[in-house]
């Protein structure tokens, strides 16, 4: 079945210079963006452990980046689970629901215009 998307997604290797801290009931975990939306992302945590959460499981989100004047806070919820392999290795793949849509700061934005311009 093909997934519908609401808005435009966007992904690039580049998004590993931001750092995303993801907290939810006894659990803090880190990662990477691996695709941004104005509704949602999904963030790559290095690792092969699944999480025994249910899918609705509310998360708070700090994005951070030397890039960033400051951390971006976001409130979320879980929404799916994966693990895939991903420039030679293994992640965590978190898909997470905003609970309001979400104005990128501009560093973010950039990394996607100097992807698309070069």
């Amino acid at each position: 079945m093909e997934e519908k998307r609401k808005s435009l997604r966007l992904y690039h290797k580049e998004f590993q210079n931001f750092t995303v801290h993801v907290s939810m009931p006894g659990t803090l975990l880190a990662g990477f963006p691996g695709d941004i939306a104005e509704f949602g992302m999904s963030v790559l945590i290095p690792g092969t452990e699944t999480l025994a959460l249910p899918a609705s499981t509310d998360v708070g989100i700090t994005i951070s980046s030397a890039h960033m004047s400051r951390p971006l806070l976001l409130s979320g919820r879980l929404v799916r689970q994966d693990v895939i392999s991903l420039y030679n290795r293994d992640f965590r793949v978190l898909g997470i629901r905003f609970l309001e849509r979400v104005e990128w700061p501009d560093a973010m934005i950039a990394v996607d215009m100097m992807a698309t311009a070069g």
